[in-house]
């Protein structure tokens, strides 16, 4: 499962943004829990409906984000729910990571987000930690200059991405910016052999705020290709 070409849409609240992320082609639907501050952070109970309804619609997995350091209530929730894949977004650290490892199925598949800010991956000397750990995916997103962390829409420098990315030596999807219009500027990115797709909140909105499947469509067919599989077990 953590070999497959992902186009993963993070923030779906509703049964009209699973339905959307459907129709777009996207595999992981991004339940956002126990995120402080954010309209889109999910109860419990909202979490379980909506990863059921995710079983119901073709190729889509539900992904649980978050920035809780909590293990225990992670699995707790997860286990309950079937959810199989967790997001840990924030500074979560590899002792967190080990925890989390034990009290999961072997098909659980544990991504946590790895942060660039001017270029620098802050937490870069402690990969060989997390992929002891436990890791099974990384994600590359941009932390700005204030600070904030998620959904932020600022991209990070293609050369300094792909410099990262190639020296954790685990399967990665990039965040941070990505748009239908700038995956030719990370074509060496895209080609290395751990590449493993993209996570997107920002570009996958319409100037409403919801999610469109042509939008969707548009960054898969420019980051994935038409090749690549998106939504079939194709690995890279």
């Amino acid at each position: 499962m953590k070999n497959r070409v992902q186009l993963k849409a993070c923030g779906a609240v509703s049964r009209e943004d699973l339905g959307a992320l459907g129709d777009g082609g996207a595999t992981l639907a991004g339940l956002w829990w126990g995120i402080p501050g954010s309209m889109r952070s999910l109860t419990d109970s909202q979490v379980e409906e909506l990863a059921g309804l995710c079983a119901g619609i073709d190729g889509l997995q539900p992904c649980l984000v978050t920035f809780s350091p909590d293990a225990a209530r992670l699995a707790d929730l997860m286990n309950r729910t079937g959810i199989r894949w967790v997001q840990l977004h924030a500074f979560q650290t590899p002792k967190m990571v080990a925890e989390l490892r034990t009290l999961l199925p072997a098909d659980a598949v544990i991504v946590k987000v790895f942060h660039l800010q001017g270029g620098a991956c802050l937490e870069k000397p402690y990969f060989g930690a997390y992929r002891r750990a436990g890791t099974d995916v990384a994600i590359f997103d941009a932390m700005t200059e204030d600070g904030r962390i998620g959904s932020t829409g600022q991209e990070v420098p293609a050369e300094a991405l792909f410099d990262t990315a190639r020296s954790l030596g685990l399967p990665f999807l990039v965040a941070g910016g990505v748009t239908a219009s700038n995956a030719a500027a990370h074509a060496a990115l895209r080609a290395l052999p751990t590449y493993r797709g993209v996570d997107v909140d920002s570009a996958t909105r319409g100037p409403d705020g919801s999610f469109s499947a042509l939008n969707i469509e548009s960054i898969g067919a420019a980051w994935l290709g038409a090749a690549s599989g998106v939504g079939s077990a194709a690995a890279l």
